[in-house]
């Protein structure tokens, strides 16, 4: 059965974190027009997409929507979309934005998955990362989902900031797995343009692992998770087994169809992708002229498919099927070294490969798949 996923792109935050690159506004008064101006959005792609088997709030801070309005959101998915039973719904946390009554209503109207941005347990680190939440926040955060029966919560950390040790990471990540989430997000600080951190790395005032440092969080980061019964299955993802992976972020891996609605949001239909404007004032305006709120687009060529096809496969455990690499003159040479292996007619990366995992797919991809 055919199947896509709905990504919902919530443009608020309290303030910009200084990694962030993400599209986001502090000014929480636009709340009431963005949530009905989504909702007509979304009925612009009414019968457009296959059923959704998954709806992902992202941002941005989705938990700083109340309850009510996030109703409101999914009534107008229920209104506009096919949707297939026992489906996936995520909306992402931060841990100081709500009380436990919110996450009571959150599991009552049907949200089955919250990811917490816990981003670290160590106070020192979040005050380096700008956040405002502190470590108990995160800790009171996931008991508030727990009382309230979510079973499934991910909780997001980030690794390699500056100043970091292995072994405050490692701490970090024993700290975590004793909270017990069902899933783990351990993502490697990067450095991203027209953010306060890439200038103040620009200027010399950060310094970040070098190469080979970071070779060691990542290694420490799969023995010490996959020790402790976490599935590794995508470069930054581990799950409590595959009935715990993000079912939303597997679609994108497999290239399958994915509505995003909302300012900024990506969208692919399989054969064309397109994105909307990074700008709630255009978004608006959009929406009252009653036009799609896209800023551009780009037809996926069959070359672009299989290149794409490569770079996401060598992410996962999964890999990729052998014979599409069967034009590859290096993959001999990879497999020996071990940063691949054959299982089952499928090219897999070990974990000396998923470390590097899009260099490999540069390395790997035949010239005839180059545009």
């Amino acid at each position: 059965m055919s199947e896509a996923g709905l990504y919902l792109h919530i443009p608020f935050c309290k303030r910009k974190c200084p990694y962030c690159h993400f599209f986001s506004i502090t000014d929480l008064g636009f709340k009431g027009l963005f949530v009905a101006a989504l909702r007509e959005e979304m009925a612009l792609y009414r019968n457009t997409f296959p059923p959704f088997s998954t709806i992902y709030f992202g941002g941005g801070t989705p938990s700083l929507l109340s309850a009510p309005e996030i109703e409101e959101i999914l009534k107008g998915v229920e209104k506009e979309f096919s949707l297939i039973p026992d489906m996936e719904i995520t909306l992402e946390v931060n841990p100081l934005d709500q009380d436990e009554d919110w996450y009571w209503d959150l599991n009552r109207m049907g949200v089955n998955r919250l990811v917490i941005g816990v981003q670290s347990l160590h106070d020192v680190e979040l005050a380096r990362l700008g956040r405002q939440h502190r470590a108990k926040d995160a800790i009171y955060a996931i008991e508030k989902a727990r009382k309230a029966g979510f079973n499934n919560i991910g909780v997001d950390l980030i690794y390699g900031l500056p100043g970091q040790s292995l072994a405050d990471w490692e701490k970090n990540l024993k700290e975590v797995v004793s909270l017990a989430p069902e899933h783990i997000s351990c993502y490697e600080l990067t450095l991203e343009e027209d953010t306060p951190f890439y200038e103040m790395a620009k200027e010399g005032k950060l310094t970040f692992p070098k190469e080979e440092e970071k070779w060691k969080f990542f290694a420490l980061t799969h023995w010490l998770l996959t020790e402790q019964g976490f599935l590794h299955y995508e470069v930054s993802n581990f799950a409590r087994g595959w009935s715990r992976v993000s079912r939303h972020n597997f679609l994108y891996w497999q290239r399958k169809p994915y509505l995003g609605c909302g300012p900024s949001a990506h969208s692919f239909d399989g054969e064309r992708r397109w994105w909307n404007v990074s700008s709630l004032e255009t978004y608006l305006a959009h929406i009252k002229k009653n036009t799609k709120p896209i800023s551009g687009a780009e037809i996926i060529s069959p070359a672009e498919a299989s290149l794409e096809e490569i770079f996401l496969g060598l992410r996962t455990c999964e890999g990729i099927k052998l014979e599409a690499l069967k034009e590859a003159p290096l993959l001999s040479p990879l497999l020996a070294e071990g940063y691949l292996k054959l299982e089952a007619s499928h090219i897999r990366p070990t974990l000396k490969g998923m470390a590097c995992a899009d260099q490999l797919a540069i390395i790997l991809t035949p010239d005839s798949y180059k545009p």
